[in-house]
């Protein structure tokens, strides 16, 4: 059985809706990762989501993992987001249970 390495690097997806800075960030990966992991409300803060960017990085080429953060969802929401993926052609899903976020000085209590 062969095996064959392939190379990732995450993106921390923006807080606003710029998909031309999601863009330019996956151009600079495109030519020495197989893949992207673009994350799922890093931080626990809320972020574009990374369904879009699997659409973004589509349009380049460019292979993705989606992660999922099981923090804030139901079952439904889950289920949803792995399928969503899967239509958008995303090669590969991460699933994680996230560490409860604490109140902090990032957000108003």
């Amino acid at each position: 059985m062969s095996l064959t390495a392939l190379t990732s690097a995450e993106i921390s997806l923006p807080t606003e809706a710029d998909g031309a800075r999601v863009s330019d960030r996956i151009a600079v990966l495109a030519d020495t990762v197989d893949a992207v992991g673009l994350t799922d409300n890093h931080a626990g803060q809320p972020r574009m989501s990374p369904l879009a960017a699997v659409a973004l990085a589509r349009e380049q080429g460019v292979g993705t993992i989606v992660h999922v953060s099981c923090r804030d969802r139901n079952r439904l929401a889950l289920q949803s987001q792995v399928v969503g993926s899967a239509a958008l052609g995303a090669e590969a899903v991460l699933c994680m249970r996230a560490i409860r976020c604490l109140a902090s000085n990032m957000w108003p209590t």
